[in-house]
């Protein structure tokens, strides 16, 4: 697992795009940096670019990232920009409390 906490590097050089991504945070996210990919998501979430926001939540999540996967869990929990789906959304939440987020240990009725 590529992972970096102190955030994604920054450089002075490029702009934003359109969606308000410089180049190096996609670079990096791109790279395979799971803190990259999921504060990607989490920008594009903010945005309202739902498709994209999950599928970089989706590639954090696979490598272990729980901040991505609670994420997750709380998309399929509520249905925001994905169908619906309380499974899915329980095996997030497990997957993220397993990896130590204290924020999926408020469903441990569904861990057992």
């Amino acid at each position: 697992m590529r992972s970096y906490r102190g955030g994604p590097p920054r450089s002075t050089k490029g702009s934003a795009d359109g969606r308000g991504v410089l180049p190096d945070d996609e670079r990096a996210a791109d790279a395979g940096y799971d803190f990259a990919q999921y504060a990607l998501g989490k920008l594009l979430e903010s945005q309202d670019q739902m498709g994209e926001a999950v599928s970089w939540y989706g590639k954090a999540a696979a490598q272990g990232n729980s901040c991505a996967a609670y994420r997750l869990g709380k998309l399929y929990l509520t249905g925001q920009g994905v169908k619906q789906d309380w499974e899915q959304a329980w095996a997030y939440f497990y997957e993220s409390a397993e990896q130590g987020n204290e924020y999926a240990d408020f469903f441990p009725e569904h861990f057992d």
